[in-house]
């Protein structure tokens, strides 16, 4: 066996309805002591031999099938690749007329259908907000891990080869596949610590078809563990294939000075002193008490702020649907499944900049007396992708 992979076989056979969707479940045999010695030594893990229909409680082929169906999907929740690169938004999306308004990035069943049936790979970002099951196993594994999990479903037809572009990601990841086959083939690390704010690398030269350190077929029921920073390509032969990829943001001490410095440094005056020991007993307890650590990147905007002088200016983000509700003394904005309840008087603002045909100047969004509550509101819709910067404004 390669020094990069190593096989488990658990024979489990297939999972009955009433087992729990938790980590136990998921991993069978597999301890968070054997992910920690393969995350350290850049090993994969391969879990076999548990049944056709074993993630059939979470996700399966006929929840793929009604997905492709549904006449609510847009860019970015679905997107897809053609086996080189990421297939041009503008040639599978179109406009959709929503309550008067022509609403962008509407992709639809049929067009997507299509669009698989030619050989595309069907890449659906964040199922947990669509799926139940789905969302269940994202707060299992978000409590036994201490880390934010995302998940995402592909649809590859059969005859695909090279699904996606030879790449490594910059997250953890655990492959369930859940109908058909796939094949997957691995290569050394490209970086040791592929955090969220680096740039990629070419991995052209690293990753050849002469240096392949390992190559899977994953049949349904099968589960891969690909660490961060590991270069992998797909192929699908004589049958299609139907997986999710479990993406796993661990908590690194970036992370943590990140915590400690971004309010120090973006408040308005410089917060009290601490020693090094009192902000690690507090973050410890944040841990404790469920509150976790931004993810890298967040610190530069935390730091940067949002100027009341800022010309910068916000598009609300059309192509999600999204409903707003008045609760008395907050409102609530349904997006994707979820809900975000914002303070009453943000209400205002939210449904200018909502209503607004063109970008609005965060300063021209801003209610007078309430302008640090506001900038909160804004930075909450921008976190969940509600509202996006104009990248077109000044």
């Amino acid at each position: 066996m390669d020094m990069l992979s190593r096989s488990i076989c658990c024979d489990r056979g297939e999972t009955m309805q009433g087992n729990s969707i938790d980590l136990k479940w998921l991993l069978g045999d597999i301890s968070l002591r054997d992910l920690d010695t393969a995350i350290l030594n850049n090993d994969s893990i391969l879990i076999q031999g548990r049944g056709n229909n074993y993630y059939n409680c979470l996700f399966s082929f006929d929840d793929a099938e009604a997905l492709t169906n549904r006449r609510d999907l847009f860019y970015p929740f679905v997107r897809l690749y053609d086996g080189t690169s990421r297939v041009d938004v503008s040639d599978y999306t179109d406009n959709l007329s929503f309550s008067g308004i022509n609403v962008p990035f509407y992709v639809s069943r049929e067009t997507l259908r299509n669009r698989i049936a030619s050989g595309n790979t069907a890449y659906f970002t964040g199922i947990e907000r669509i799926s139940t099951s789905c969302l269940a196993l994202k707060v299992q594994l978000e409590a036994a891990l201490i880390a934010t999990v995302d998940l995402s479903l592909f649809v590859t037809p059969s005859n695909t080869v090279g699904n996606l572009p030879r790449h490594y990601d910059n997250v953890d990841g655990l492959i369930l596949q859940i109908s058909g086959r796939k094949t997957w083939k691995l290569w050394g690390i490209a970086a040791t610590d592929p955090l969220l704010v680096e740039k990629r690398s070419n991995v052209s030269e690293m990753a050849t078809d002469d240096n392949v350190h390992a190559t899977y077929t994953l049949e349904a029921g099968d589960l891969l563990f690909v660490p961060a920073g590991m270069i992998h390509e797909t192929d699908t032969t004589d049958d299609h294939s139907i997986h999710i990829t479990v993406g796993v943001t661990p908590f690194r001490w970036y992370n943590v000075m990140s915590d400690y410095l971004a309010p120090r440094l973006a408040g308005p005056r410089p917060a009290p002193r601490l020693q090094l020991g009192e902000a690690i007993n507090s973050l410890r307890e944040r841990l404790l008490n469920g509150r976790y650590p931004s993810r890298p990147g967040l610190i530069g905007s935390r730091i940067m702020g949002v100027d009341l002088d800022d010309q910068r200016r916000l598009l609300w983000a059309r192509w999600i649907p999204t409903h707003i509700r008045d609760l008395g003394n907050q409102i609530e904005i349904f997006f994707h499944g979820n809900k975000l309840r914002l303070p009453k008087t943000c209400h205002k603002m939210v449904r200018k900049l909502h209503d607004a045909q063109s970008a609005v100047a965060i300063r021209d969004l801003l209610a007078a007396g309430h302008e640090e509550l506001c900038l909160k509101a804004l930075s909450a819709l921008l976190d969940n992708g509600i509202a996006v910067k104009d990248i077109g404004g000044t």
